[in-house]
C-alpha cells in the first residue's frame, strides 16, 4: 500500500515536477501536497461507497430522551452513513426510537496506507490538479490532468463496486 509521501510524489510526477523526500520539506510544492492531501483524502472518500472504507459497527444506545429517541454516539472516524438510510442527526449522534443494538453501516477514514491502489491513483491525480492550479498557467496540463483523474475515478469505482458482493459483516 502507499504512504503519504508516495502518493505525493505521485501526484508531483504526473506535473513534471521532482518527487520530495520528505512533507516537511520547505518547498512550496511539499507544503501544497501536504496542506491539500488529507482533506482532498477526506473528500474522496465521501464521494463513494468504497468498499476498503466500508465499516459495519452494532451501535449501543447510550440514553433515552424525553421524547422516546434513543441517542447512539458515532464512531469519531464515521464520514458518512450508509445505512441506517435518512438518521436523524444532531453531531455525532444518532437518533432512533429502536432500543437495541443498531446496525451502521459508514465510510470510514482510513489511512492512505490502508487504501484500494486504484484509490490511490485518484488521489494522486486530483492532488496533482489542485497543486497544478496553484503553482502552474498551463491550460494544457490542467486538462490532461482532469482526464487522469476522471479515468482513474471510474476505474476505481468499477473496482470497488465489482467488490461489494454479499452481506456486510458487522464487528463489535
Amino acid at each position: 500500500m502507499m504512504t503519504d509521501l508516495e502518493v505525493c510524489n505521485w501526484a508531483l510526477r504526473k506535473i513534471g515536477e521532482e518527487p520530495v523526500e520528505t512533507l516537511e520539506d520547505n518547498s512550496s510544492l511539499a507544503l501544497s501536497c501536504k496542506a491539500q492531501l488529507q482533506p482532498l483524502h477526506s473528500s474522496l472518500l465521501r464521494r463513494f461507497d468504497w468498499s476498503f472504507a466500508t465499516f459495519c459497527y452494532y451501535l449501543s444506545p447510550l440514553e433515552q430522551e424525553d421524547d422516546g429517541q434513543w441517542i447512539y454516539p458515532l464512531p469519531r472516524d464515521c464520514l458518512r452513513i450508509l445505512k441506517p438510510q435518512n438518521p436523524l442527526l444532531r453531531g455525532l449522534m444518532l437518533y432512533s426510537s429502536m432500543e437495541e443494538f443498531l446496525a451502521l453501516t459508514f465510510i470510514k477514514k482510513v489511512k492512505i496506507e490502508d487504501c484500494d491502489p486504484l484509490y490511490c491513483e485518484v488521489l494522486a491525480c486530483k492532488l496533482a490538479l489542485e497543486v497544478c492550479v496553484q503553482a502552474r498557467e498551463n491550460e494544457g496540463l490542467k486538462n490532461s490532468l482532469i482526464r487522469d483523474f476522471e479515468v482513474a475515478w471510474d476505474n476505481a469505482v468499477l473496482s470497488s463496486s465489482k467488490e461489494r458482493q454479499g452481506e456486510p459483516i458487522y464487528y463489535d
